[in-house]
């Protein structure tokens, strides 16, 4: 059983580097891209604007079909 614990021990060794570097680098990236993000979701929501003034209107149009029934 000895042989287990010191196999898993070496394993952890090697893997627990990798791991940690991805993390490192993850986080830089999520650092680096947070401003894109942002500007991707002004540019989205700006494309999508007219849609949120036609919005306004369907009320008033679906009252307006209603009492023309």
């Amino acid at each position: 059983m000895d042989y287990l614990s010191t196999a898993w021990t070496g394993v952890s060794y090697i893997v627990y580097p990798i791991f940690y570097i991805l993390f490192l680098i993850l986080n830089v990236l999520s650092i680096i891209t947070a401003p894109l993000v942002h500007l991707g979701h002004y540019v989205l929501s700006g494309c999508l604007y007219p849609i949120h003034i036609l919005a306004k209107f369907e009320v008033g149009f679906q009252t307006k079909m209603w009492f023309n029934r």
